[in-house]
């Protein structure tokens, strides 16, 4: 076993440069960053409106594997 201390902590945190000091002050930056973070990728899902042809075409793939899955066993 080591004599020295299991952890070692820096006290001094480190200095920010002004470029970074600028860019966290950027307010419209940060909210735009924050709500593409929080939305989601599709508004509506996809068994709604515009996009019933994909909801079906995903359905009908997964079907037709499900079906061969059960034809091979």
């Amino acid at each position: 076993m080591a004599n020295g201390p299991k952890y070692i902590i820096d006290n001094k945190p480190d200095e920010l440069t002004d470029e970074e000091i600028k860019s966290t002050k950027d307010f419209k930056k940060l909210t735009y960053r924050y709500q593409k973070a929080t939305t989601p990728l599709y508004r509506t899902p996809l068994y709604k409106y515009k996009y019933r042809k994909v909801f079906l075409a995903i359905l009908l793939i997964a079907l037709v594997i499900w079906v061969i899955i059960i034809m091979s066993e």
